[in-house]
């Protein structure tokens, strides 16, 4: 006997729709396999280059990650495991003064709809980054958080904060290239505070992004500590 399967119109339209919801959700779930993600436990020679001798007998990878399209992702320990710090090569041009290229305000502005990122970071918060190609011509910084400072210079953009969240964007574009938050997601603001380093650095004819952070929320981060280590070793 055979049987045969009747569906509506309308309940093959709700059908359809769940299976698109369905793939989408699979889609967005994480990196698109095309990105052919790896990771590594050493890191490229240029970001070694940014410490001296001394800082990097303190310095140990946690791992480097590798996208297709993108440029690698290390991340490292420092001061016995009380740190971490991350250092990513920018797919920027770097024929401008960053003190023109690089601008900064102090509002939430987010925008991550349908967009896939790369989490990586320390054990208190995640960096994401987004996945792709994604060059800059323009780097806009929004940092949300107590006692901020700069030190800007036409080589070196510099920031430091206790900070709640900070998102970066490029080409004066509404979506959000790189972010990350102490809890929740914005734009809601969290009550933890923590401090953070972030430096841009014009070096070897690119733009490198370095942020340092505490692996405890009872570490402190001495003032312009990063900007020390790299900038006047």
């Amino acid at each position: 006997m055979k049987y045969k399967i009747q569906i509506s119109k309308a309940k093959l339209i709700v059908l359809v729709g769940v299976c698109f919801f369905i793939a989408y959700l699979a889609y967005n779930s994480g990196p698109n396999p095309n990105y052919q993600l790896k990771l590594e436990t050493s890191a490229p020679q240029e970001y070694w280059s940014f410490f001296s001798e001394g800082a990097r007998k303190k310095l140990s990878v946690i791992q480097t990650i590798t996208l297709k399209f993108q440029n690698p992702i290390a991340n490292f320990r420092f001061d016995d495991k009380k740190y971490f710090i991350e250092v990513f090569k920018l797919d920027a041009l770097a024929d401008k003064p960053l003190d023109e290229l690089i601008a900064s305000s102090s509002n939430t502005d987010f925008m991550n709809n349908g967009i896939t990122y790369l989490e990586s970071g320390g054990p208190l918060f995640d960096v994401s980054f987004k996945t792709g190609k994604n060059k800059a011509r323009h780097i806009n910084i929004n940092l949300k958080g107590n006692n901020t400072h700069q030190i800007r210079n036409d080589s070196v953009a510099y920031f430091n904060s206790d900070f709640y969240f900070f998102a970066i964007n490029y080409n004066k574009s509404d979506t959000t290239a790189i972010w990350a938050t102490t809890g929740g997601r914005p734009p809601e603001i969290p009550t933890l505070a923590l401090p953070i380093d972030i430096l841009f650095i014009k070096k070897h004819g690119a733009i490198y992004l370095l942020i340092m952070s505490v692996n405890d929320s009872k570490t402190s981060l001495p003032a312009n500590k990063l900007y020390d280590l790299v900038c006047r070793k």
